[in-house]
């Protein structure tokens, strides 16, 4: 094998490069200040130094370390542990940031998908599957909210905006769920023993022209307000009352009674 020492290599043509048809076998540090063209190869177990300015790498580059002092796009993701990377704690598996800390901005135009916990302030708008913590409380400025469910608070304040009603047409007796609201009815009621629970109230109305009783059931006291004998009471034609549970077996009752 002979040996060429040249200063510089030049086209045949004027202004164009020379044309190397099987390649070219370097053992030192290649330069080309016009980029190269087609595959590198190297014999080697490891490129030292790869400057690419303004370079496409269409297939794959597997490197140690990366430096650079722009942007870095990849279309298909970046994969490694990501332990030299700045202001990134650590990549898992397949490309996914498992903490990243922004100090601005990010917008998105897609949705996010979080399995873990949220935290935020200043948002829009949050749809969650799952349950919303709030450890400030909640602020709606407009809009309401809109309950399909049930609502628990252990105290509210604010108008109630109605009492829902309970229509009956015959003998009836109240049920848990009657916490809260007034029921109408032109028949008899029975207050039973052992199912609401203190604090909770209950409006009946006679729908009707003539009076109404309202029983205490087995084991539960009735009171009438500003009186200390129990029992049964009348609800007077077209009267109101409301009954007040002082505990689970006692209640208060006050309106047009008879």
């Amino acid at each position: 094998m002979s040996s060429l020492r040249v200063t510089s290599l030049k086209g045949s043509i004027l202004g164009t490069p020379p044309d190397f048809p099987d390649g070219v076998t370097v053992t030192g540090v290649a330069t080309a200040s016009g980029g190269f063209s087609g595959d590198i190869v190297s014999t080697a177990a490891t490129i030292t130094t790869l400057n690419l300015t303004n370079q496409t790498v269409s297939n794959e580059l597997t490197v140690a370390k990366v430096s650079c002092g722009g942007s870095v796009t990849a279309d298909s993701g970046l994969y490694g542990d990501g332990s030299g990377l700045t202001g990134i704690a650590t990549i898992g598996t397949a490309g996914y940031l498992q903490s990243l800390a922004v100090s601005g901005n990010v917008d998105v135009t897609g949705n996010i998908s979080v399995g873990g916990t949220l935290t935020y302030e200043d948002v829009t708008n949050v749809d969650s599957v799952g349950v919303v913590t709030a450890r400030q409380g909640i602020k709606v400025l407009a809009g309401g909210i809109n309950a399909v469910g049930v609502i628990t608070a252990s105290s509210y304040e604010g108008r109630h905006s109605q009492v829902p009603k309970n229509a009956q047409t015959s003998s009836y007796t109240l049920v848990k769920t009657d916490a809260g609201k007034c029921v109408s009815t032109n028949s008899g009621v029975t207050v039973p023993d052992a199912v609401f629970a203190a604090g909770d109230c209950v409006t009946i109305w006679n729908d009707s022209s003539s009076a109404i009783t309202i029983t205490q059931g087995t084991g539960f006291q009735l009171r009438k307000a500003g009186e200390t004998s129990t029992g049964n009471v009348s609800l007077k034609n077209f009267g109101l009352a409301t009954l007040w549970w002082n505990t689970g077996g006692t209640a208060v009752i006050s309106g047009n009674l008879a």
